[in-house]
């Protein structure tokens, strides 16, 4: 067997920003609330080593934990932005300036997630096409903003996309419901009462037609439909009516984060609907 050589530093890490941001968030996972950047970078390299990430990985090859300069420096502008973020402050019980590191009140709540987080875009992004493949682009468009905009304490504009992005959830099932009748006739009146009417009242139309034929669904579907559905999605509509006129709404960002962690449950739903519909039809 060959002898292991150890190099100095990595090599260049071929990785995007989110995915890079994506590992430095594992890596303070390992952290106490309280480190130094040295320590994160350590903890980093031992992360992106075991993945095997951005490099072409050997088993005689170990390289110290140690990142090459414009990697650091990249691992500084994300600890930067999370600052930004609020996930992490300057300073510590060690010393109150850098490099000394410490995760604030809301960055512990953050990271002690057992669900997808907006501060990690690429792997929320990957949890919602992993449970939800056939989401549609325009939805992930508005969903993608509003994650974007929030990580930046735009939260007006992340409300407002956010419901966006509900909104057109609840347009796609309309649809698929309204394919589903049987009678040509039925589906017609449908599509008279909700063509071009505020999403309220869309809403209100299919919540009648929906009603009186919700009996044959499965009760999954009937208690989610109950459970889920309708309570977050007057949360979101409420929400991106209020951002979206001038009536000094204030959005809380503690409030939004929750909002975007469910959303991944709530359209998962959406399209349990959808999908029932498309193999079920009704009177």
């Amino acid at each position: 067997m060959q002898p292991i050589t150890t190099k100095n530093e990595f090599p260049p890490l071929d990785l995007p920003y989110e995915e890079l941001k994506s590992y430095v968030l594992q890596a303070i996972r390992f952290q106490s609330s309280s480190f130094q950047f040295s320590s994160l970078n350590y903890n980093l390299c031992e992360t992106i080593y075991k993945d095997g990430a951005g490099f072409e990985k050997s088993d005689y090859v170990k390289y110290e934990k140690k990142l090459a300069p414009a990697d650091e420096n990249r691992v500084r502008e994300i600890i930067w932005d999370l600052i930004i973020q609020r996930v992490l402050t300057i300073g510590s019980y060690q010393g109150p300036n850098w490099p000394h590191i410490s995760l604030t009140q809301y960055g512990a709540k953050v990271l002690n997630s057992s669900e997808p987080v907006p501060h990690d875009p690429a792997e929320y992004i990957k949890r919602v096409l992993r449970e939800i493949p056939e989401i549609d682009p325009v939805i992930l468009i508005y969903l993608t903003e509003s994650i974007s905009t929030y990580n930046i304490n735009q939260l007006l504009s992340a409300a407002i996309t956010l419901g966006c992005a509900s909104e057109k959830a609840l347009l796609l099932l309309i649809d698929a419901y309204a394919d589903s009748f049987k009678d040509e006739k039925d589906k017609l009146r449908l599509i008279q009462k909700v063509n071009n009417r505020m999403i309220k009242r869309q809403f209100e139309e299919f919540q009648k037609e929906f009603n009186r034929t919700s009996g044959g669904l499965p009760p999954e579907l009937t208690d989610n439909y109950q459970n889920i559905f309708l309570g977050v999605f007057e949360m979101f509509r409420n929400q991106r009516n209020s951002a979206g006129h001038p009536t000094n709404h204030t959005v809380y960002k503690e409030m939004l984060f929750a909002n975007l962690q469910v959303f991944i449950t709530y359209c998962k739903f959406i399209y349990q609907l959808i999908n029932y519909f498309k193999s079920n039809s009704h009177d």
